[in-house]
């Protein structure tokens, strides 16, 4: 497999405005995140496990829980975790190595800088898309990276469902089902929305014709 230029990319990993974590607030987070994000990794994992895909990509994979998860139970597929942080990488990178697994890899890059050149079953993001500054830019970009019925998978807390007191201590950090009706997308796919509980996931796929 091979790899595109990572010093090219490594400067432009981050678009100006978009949220960075540094080394302390990438531990921060992995020890916040197995505890606090179960609900959104449960639907993501019970999703993509029955899909049945022998490459995956994660854009913003964090401490790499969620892709260390699949590749466990999905031991012939082959995983890549991508994100700008260098320290969130070397803490993912931590992790795939004390979980011991062979079919996960972690790299520097982001939802505008893949660093391979492959195409994937599933392409999936978790509480990263509120960070992406052109969400519409990104979009495209990825979806040139999914095989012919592969798909697109984001998931992020639905912000009309939060309530008042999580409105507040999570509403930056949320999507609402208008913000997703707003995405702009080429004609030849199309977005399906699902709501479970306090989160919203939506499915960009190839039409079929």
């Amino acid at each position: 497999m091979k790899h595109t230029d990572k010093k090219k990319m490594k400067s432009s990993l981050y678009l100006n405005g978009e949220e960075r974590f540094g080394l302390i607030s990438s531990k921060a987070y992995a020890l916040f995140a197995p505890f606090a994000l179960k609900s959104l990794y449960r639907c993501a994992i019970e999703d993509i496990t029955k899909m049945g895909a022998k490459r995956i990509l994660e854009v913003g994979a964090g401490p790499g829980y969620l892709s260390i998860e699949l590749a466990k139970r999905l031991p012939s597929s082959k995983i890549y975790c991508i994100d700008p942080s260098e320290a969130m990488k070397e803490v993912g990178q931590k992790n795939i190595k004390r979980a011991k697994l062979k079919n996960v890899e972690y790299l520097p890059g982001s939802s505008r800088h893949v660093p391979i050149n492959s195409k994937f079953d599933v392409v999936f993001s978790t509480l990263s898309f509120h960070h992406w500054k052109k969400k519409n830019e990104s979009l495209a970009y990825l979806l040139k990276f999914l095989t012919n019925k592969g798909a697109l998978m984001v998931y992020e807390y639905d912000r009309d469902g939060l309530g008042a007191v999580l409105s507040l201590l999570v509403g930056n950090h949320s999507l609402s089902e208008r913000d997703v009706r707003r995405l702009i997308i080429d004609k030849k796919f199309k977005i399906d929305i699902n709501k479970r509980g306090r989160i919203i996931s939506f499915r960009i796929s190839r039409r079929k014709f």
